[in-house]
């Protein structure tokens, strides 16, 4: 797709790698520090609201000609907050995903692979202990059902589909803590 492919930009719709990368890095680091000037701008005039009672119910008058009262506008400006709050935090956790990533000068691909290949891991060792634990178990089909009846636990039905779904693959999330631990894949 691109030299030195990092990942396709759903939201930009576009894919992001050598060319772009630092414009795709510049526009979340504005994008953070713009939620945190609106979020500074907010808190300032919620703060207002309980410090400078009188001139903001006079200014409030003038701006918005008497259609909001003081005490909307305080609840406004809180959802305000909150939702600019949980913007940033995003960004922020998006930010901070790839500073990691570009100190280990790794791509979200790389990372994806990673963790791919971590999960697979992960099912074969799992796999080989259900064997182990399944050694004492009696299996009896029924149909397109299983029933496994253990001397340990009660039976379970399982379906074909819920047979096979550890061999489905599940999407890969952003962890920036799991990627601290991450090592590129060779």
């Amino acid at each position: 797709c691109v030299d030195r492919f990092d990942h396709h930009c759903k939201w930009l719709n576009n894919c992001v790698g050598a060319a772009n990368y630092r414009s795709f890095f510049s526009l979340l680091c504005f994008t953070l520090v713009l939620l945190l000037g609106q979020l500074a701008s907010v808190v300032s005039l919620f703060t207002l609201c309980f410090t400078q009672e009188h001139f903001m119910r006079t200014r409030m008058r003038q701006v918005f000609s008497g259609s909001l009262d003081r005490d909307s506008f305080v609840g406004l400006a809180a959802m305000f907050m909150f939702l600019l709050l949980i913007a940033a935090a995003l960004i922020a956790e998006l930010l901070v995903f790839h500073l990691i990533l570009i100190r280990k000068k790794m791509t979200t691909y790389d990372y994806i692979l990673a963790e791919r290949l971590r999960k697979e891991e992960a099912t074969v060792q799992t796999d080989s202990m259900d064997k182990k634990a399944n050694a004492a178990t009696e299996k009896v089909w029924v149909g397109k059902l299983r029933l496994a009846l253990c001397s340990c636990k009660k039976g379970r039905v399982f379906t074909e589909d819920e047979q096979n779904s550890h061999r489905k693959r599940n999407p890969i999330y952003i962890n920036p803590c799991r990627l601290l631990r991450t090592r590129k894949v060779e």
